[in-house]
């Protein structure tokens, strides 16, 4: 399958520019190995098809329905596991040699170039080079939902040349999905597909992304200029919690105006460089403030001193011709409080 090999799409740039007009073909396998060969159980695809512009949504389900997305689940033989997750789509009972018929008649429904997406698709290309090359006729060019989370995640972390691949489950994570039938030992094919989906399409429209804390926490020291090794982005405004942000900030008009329109991942390169940011948001849900802008950026710091560092360098600035005031969350006391009951108890 030369031609699909050398047609990858190596980044998110490149996958923003290729989607338009396309049908997004996600592919999953499950029971590769018990047998030690390319033999699957189970054989899921999950189809956007083109002609109208996908929207991120935070629960799975959501995602399904709103988008029109088609599951398809291809079983070649029983699952013996006991506890595997229902299917969403239809499920169809098929031997082998029906494979490429079935996929012909799934694929033949949709208009337009086809790219063939999925999670960590090495065994699946493998699959269809070695047992079904002709599958890859359908497609034009193909990515990895894996690669790029990948790629995202070393373009917030500090520590990029530290960052590795990581699988599923803290993907969805970091792409705030929620799916609590993600953390089953046994998942249904066509359902990774459809979250292999829902990851791509959350990278492809810049939605809110943020590295997964690790298992073990460091704080480091108030009077340190130390910074964590993930920075997040958030798309609403956090309700006060002094505990776990004792030094906020947020940043408004001086008017009272809206602010240039921003997305929170934009909100997040333009406060980057400053030490002991943690975090920003802003309220981007809605059509009216992704277009319109909003009336508060909110950012939280590691300790007062970076707190009053970003203030003092932004309250007074200006910006497309606003001018900008900072308020913090002005309660030094309990801030200092705060943070050193956070180094003690090591959250």
């Amino acid at each position: 399958m030369p031609s699909l090999w050398e047609s990858k799409i190596p980044d998110i740039e490149t996958l923003k520019r290729e989607l338009p007009g396309s049908v997004l073909t996600a592919l999953d396998t499950e029971g590769f190995y018990k047998q030690g060969n390319l033999n699957p159980s189970e054989i899921g695809l999950a189809v956007l098809g083109a002609g109208h512009t996908p929207r991120p949504a935070a629960r799975f389900s959501a995602f399904y329905e709103e988008n029109g997305v088609r599951a398809f689940t291809i079983r070649l033989r029983e699952r013996n596991n006991r506890g595997n997750e229902y299917p969403y789509g239809s499920v169809e009972h098929a031997n082998a040699d029906e494979v490429v018929p079935i996929f012909d008649r799934i694929l033949s429904g949709f208009q337009g170039k086809c790219i063939l997406t999925g999670f960590d698709l090495h065994a699946e290309l493998k699959w269809i080079a070695l047992k079904y090359p002709s599958l890859a006729t359908h497609f034009t060019a193909w990515v990895d939902v894996q690669e790029l989370v990948w790629q995202r995640c070393k373009q917030i972390a500090l520590e990029p040349e530290k960052v590795l691949p990581f699988g599923l489950n803290k993907a969805l994570k970091a792409m705030h999905i929620c799916d609590w039938r993600a953390k089953s030992a046994h998942h249904c094919a066509s359902n990774d597909a459809v979250r292999a989906l829902r990851i791509l399409i959350g990278l492809a429209t810049d939605a809110p992304f943020a590295i997964p804390d690790p298992k073990v926490k460091r704080i480091p020291p108030l009077n340190t200029p130390a910074v964590r090794a993930y920075q997040a982005f958030l798309s609403r405004l956090p309700k006060p919690n002094y505990g776990k942000h004792p030094f906020e900030a947020r940043v408004m008009a001086v008017d009272g105006s809206k602010l240039p329109p921003l997305t929170s991942r934009s909100l997040l390169d333009r406060y980057a460089g400053y030490v002991g940011l943690k975090a920003v948001g802003l309220n981007w849900q809605t059509e009216a403030a992704r277009s319109e802008g909003v009336r508060i950026w909110w950012a939280s710091l590691l300790s007062q001193e970076s707190l009053d560092n970003f203030a003092r360098d932004n309250d007074g600035s200006t910006l497309n011709g606003i001018q900008l005031r900072v308020v913090t969350s002005g309660k030094p006391h309990l801030q200092a409080q705060q943070a050193r009951r956070i180094r003690v108890e090591g959250l």
